[in-house]
């Protein structure tokens, strides 16, 4: 199987490949299973007949999130209790064939997808994968414990297919293939936000499959709630912030956000007072912020009306913004005239 550069999605930087091409005919399948498989992907393997064997292997990071694209003959891959055994911790497998549909199935279950659908496997479970036809895909591999922020059972999910004919599955498809193309040459501190919006975007196209609509409900309402809350804390200054001006930004309706907050304890309006007064509170307590009054740090934390700020302050902890700074910062007693101590 030749395997032309062009074919690549990943980038040459900080990408590390492993190819039988340089290896013996004869030790082809060895290196494979031991290096690749075995040490890597941790599985086991069985070819499917004596034809030569060729397989390359690319593999790069984003965050914590690893990307690989797999170029092989059809074989079948294994992953038992000694494989698991080796796992530092439990992970979500995301694959997308590259170049043409695939016939596959996991523990005898047939999962077909086509150029483009992206294929969910649960990677901390007993279970064989038969592929039947070729292996040209990009393959994704996501620590549990990061997506259950947005889905807060993966494995449920395990065997699920994403479509590309569906706009957020298209969006999904489109998007791990454009990150994974600029992984390398992305800035540092890019990686983690552009990780977190894949793993937002994975669990809103499953959310969108047919069969899924009820059971992810939930989760894209937690991952939403997720976001606008960063919203909130990152526009807490301006007076104008508003569950309106809020909805507007996220581009659903009041009625729909409202609805995203039934999960938590209190309502948006509530959130965005509480977190103004908790700021103003951390402000007022801060020697940094000696210098400034009262009101300006009540009008830098969105508050348009001082008494109000007041009332609410007190409400909220039980004495006023004047007795916080009072306590916190005591006024020192005035000394005496040096010939009143003589």
């Amino acid at each position: 199987m030749g395997i032309k550069m062009e074919n690549f999605i990943l980038g040459d930087q900080n990408t590390l490949t492993f190819s039988t091409e340089s290896i013996d005919n004869k030790e082809k399948f060895d290196y494979w299973i031991e290096t690749v498989c075995k040490q890597l992907i941790f599985v086991d393997c069985k070819r499917h007949d004596n034809e030569p064997f060729e397989g390359t292997l690319r593999t790069n990071n984003l965050s914590n999130i690893t990307f690989s694209e797999m170029y092989t003959v059809p074989q079948t891959f294994f992953r038992s209790k000694q494989q698991l055994a080796q796992l530092e911790e439990d992970f979500l497998i995301a694959s997308i064939p590259l170049t043409f549909s695939v016939e596959k199935s996991i523990n005898r279950r047939p999962i077909p997808s086509a150029r483009g659908d992206i294929s969910i496997f649960d990677g901390s479970r007993e279970q064989f994968l038969f592929v039947k036809d070729s292996i040209n895909a990009l393959i994704i591999i996501i620590p549990k414990a990061s997506i259950k922020h947005y889905l807060p059972c993966p494995e449920d999910f395990a065997g699920r297919v994403i479509s590309k004919n569906t706009p957020t599955g298209f969006l999904a498809s489109n998007y791990v293939r454009t990150i994974a193309s600029q992984i390398g040459r992305l800035d540092p501190g890019l990686e983690s936000p552009l990780g977190d919006n894949l793993l937002q975007l994975f669990a809103l196209a499953l959310a969108n499959t047919k069969e899924n609509a009820n059971q992810f409900a939930p989760a894209v309402k937690y991952s939403l709630c997720l976001q606008i809350k960063r919203y909130i804390e990152a526009n807490l200054h301006d007076p104008d912030l508003s569950p309106k001006s809020i909805a507007d930004a996220h581009k659903v309706s009041l009625r729909y956000l409202y609805n995203v907050f039934e999960q938590e304890k209190f309502t948006v309006s509530r959130f965005i007072m509480m977190r103004r007064l908790q700021r103003s509170r951390d402000a007022l307590a801060n020697p940094e912020n000696t210098h400034l009054s009262i009101t300006a740090i009540a009008l830098d934390h969105g508050f348009k009306d001082t008494s109000h700020f007041s009332r609410t302050f007190k409400k909220e902890f039980g004495f006023t913004a004047k007795d916080l700074r009072e306590i916190t910062f005591p006024k020192q007693p005035a000394h005496p005239p040096l010939r009143n101590r003589l």
